[in-house]
C-alpha cells in the first residue's frame, strides 16, 4: 500500500473479474502468474482459483515489442545452429552436445560455464521429444539418456543387452573459472568460489540405481 493509505488497484485483475462474472468461465490473470502457480478470477467476480507445482510450468519472455509475457514450459530437444542440442524453453538453460563432442552438457551461469564432459567423442544422437540419446555410448549395447526438464535434467545408463564386463562411467566435471572443491566440515564436497567462499553447484548430481529410481516414483504418486 502506497504513503497515504491508497491501495493500488490490480485493473487487471478487476477486468478479469468483471469478464467471468459476466461470460459464466473463469478467466485467466496473467498479472497474478509466477514461474510455480497460475491464477483464473472465478465467475461469482469475486474469488480466484490458483494452481500451484512445485517446479515451473511457465517463464516470462519478452517478445519482439520488449513486453514480456507469460509461455508454458517446453522442454522438447532442438537442434542449434552450433551442431548442440537444447530444450527450447526450460528455467535452467541447457545445451546438450552433438557428434564428436565431449561436451556432454553444459549450463551458462553468472559465474561462467558449468557442466559435465564425456571421456570419448559422443555418438550422433538420436532426438525423441524432451529426451537425447547416445546410443552405445557407454559400451556396446549401452546406451547414455539425457531427458531434459523444467530445472535440470537426468542421466540414465539403459542396458539394451546383458555386459560382458564391468561397465565404467565417468563425468568429468567442469567448473566456472576460479571455482573449486573442498571438503566441508561434514565431510562433504563444497564447491568454493574464487574468493574462498562457499559457492552453490551449478549443477547437482545424484546417482540413483533402477530400483532406487522406481521407489521414488511410487513415493511421489502416492
Amino acid at each position: 500500500m502506497p504513503e497515504g493509505g491508497t491501495p493500488v488497484v490490480d485493473e487487471a485483475l478487476e477486468a478479469a473479474k468483471a469478464e467471468a462474472a459476466k461470460t459464466g468461465k473463469r478467466v485467466p490473470v496473467p498479472s497474478q502468474y509466477t514461474e510455480n502457480m497460475k491464477v483464473w478470477a472465478n465467475t461469482d467476480g469475486k474469488t480466484l482459483h490458483a494452481e500451484l507445482s512445485t517446479g515451473p510450468v511457465q517463464l516470462q519472455v519478452a517478445g519482439k515489442n520488449g513486453k514480456k509475457t507469460w509461455k508454458p514450459i517446453d522442454t522438447t530437444i532442438v537442434k542449434q545452429s552450433d551442431g548442440t542440442f537444447a530444450p527450447k524453453r526450460v528455467k535452467t538453460p541447457l545445451t546438450f552436445g552433438g557428434e564428436g563432442s565431449i561436451h556432454l552438457v553444459t549450463a551458462k551461469g553468472e559465474d561462467g560455464k558449468a557442466g559435465f564432459s564425456w571421456a570419448r567423442k559422443l555418438p550422433a544422437p538420436k532426438i525423441s521429444g524432451n529426451t537425447i540419446t547416445y546410443q552405445d555410448a557407454v559400451s556396446t549395447g549401452t546406451d547414455l539418456v539425457i531427458t531434459a526438464l523444467a530445472d535440470g535434467f537426468t542421466q540414465d545408463v539403459v542396458l539394451r543387452k546383458r555386459p560382458t564386463g564391468p561397465l565404467k562411467v565417468e563425468l568429468p566435471v567442469t567448473l566456472p573459472k576460479g571455482m573449486s572443491y573442498a571438503k566441508a566440515s561434514d565431510g562433504s564436497p563444497q564447491l568454493m568460489s574464487a574468493y574462498g567462499g562457499a559457492a552453490r553447484a551449478p549443477i547437482a548430481l545424484q546417482a540413483l540405481d533402477a530400483l532406487a529410481r522406481l521407489r521414488e516414483g511410487r513415493r511421489r504418486r502416492r
